[in-house]
């Protein structure tokens, strides 16, 4: 019987075991100890109910015992960024990157992570790189078109907006947010469009605007 954690919506599921030389190798049996498979299961259980306290300690054991886990270390940056530890958070999650450099979630967590702390620049490279694992990112593309109306890039931010309306054509927010993005660079003419297909959008109820909260899947 192979084990393994629980994990955050977006990541596939898998056990990896140290190499013991700062690389990634999957035990031949794919099994890892009966004491991480132990500390997978509280993990599991932690992450289940949202207790990040509990998930953080058991997710610091497992990289200890463990430290080629990704989804542990994963994990473990998801909990301290809700527990308030942002530096911490940060390295588990480079952790994460270094394990799995293919995988689009460590980089978009850390976008997030940089988003919280109005770090746009973080932020953007974070959401960029993403889109560059992943172009047709969803949640990638509307968070970077936000860091984009931040920095007051409101033609990249409209660019990429309209690239997600391509993507999912009754997103009523993203159709607003191009409308407003022309008119804050004071292109009114154009806005008009966008801003009632967004009002159509909520009227029928296709999507509210909402507020994207942390963490967020695919």
């Amino acid at each position: 019987m192979s084990y393994a954690l629980k994990i955050a919506p977006g990541v596939n599921e898998e056990s990896y075991a140290s190499s013991g030389e700062q690389s990634v190798r999957p035990k031949p049996d794919g099994r890892i100890s009966a004491e991480s498979a132990l500390e997978e299961g509280l993990a599991a259980a932690a992450l289940a109910v949202g207790d990040f306290k509990s998930l953080l300690r058991h997710c610091s054991h497992l990289v200890q015992k463990e430290s080629g886990h990704y989804p542990a270390w994963f994990n473990l940056g998801f909990a301290r960024h809700q527990v308030g530890e942002a530096e911490e958070a940060e390295f588990a999650y480079r952790q994460a990157q270094r394990l799995r450099p293919e995988a689009p979630e460590p980089y978009l967590n850390m976008g997030l992570l940089k988003h919280s702390q109005s770090d746009w620049t973080g932020a953007r490279e974070a959401y960029e790189h993403v889109l560059h694992l992943d172009a047709n990112h969803k949640t990638a593309l509307w968070n970077l078109g936000l860091v984009l109306e931040e920095e007051a890039a409101h033609p990249q931010a409209e660019t990429v907006f309209t690239r997600l309306v391509e993507l999912e054509p009754d997103h009523g927010q993203a159709w607003f947010r191009i409308g407003s993005s022309a008119m804050a660079a004071r292109i009114l003419k154009p806005a008009w469009t966008p801003l009632r297909i967004a009002c159509g959008c909520v009227r029928i109820g296709l999507r509210h605007p909402t507020i994207v909260r942390w963490p967020v899947s695919r």
